[in-house]
């Protein structure tokens, strides 16, 4: 699982640069409210 959410904010962090926009992660329930796991998915 971690590896899409990593595959999927790359691709998203690809287009919003070229964009010139920002990015925003927030835990909203689930896997995003394990700080843990949302930080070995940014590390990717």
């Amino acid at each position: 699982m971690s590896d899409a959410a990593a595959e999927g904010l790359a691709k998203l962090g690809d287009y919003a640069a070229k964009e010139k926009i920002n990015v925003i992660v927030e835990n909203h329930g689930g896997y995003s409210s394990d700080g843990s796991w949302l930080s070995g998915v940014m590390k990717k």
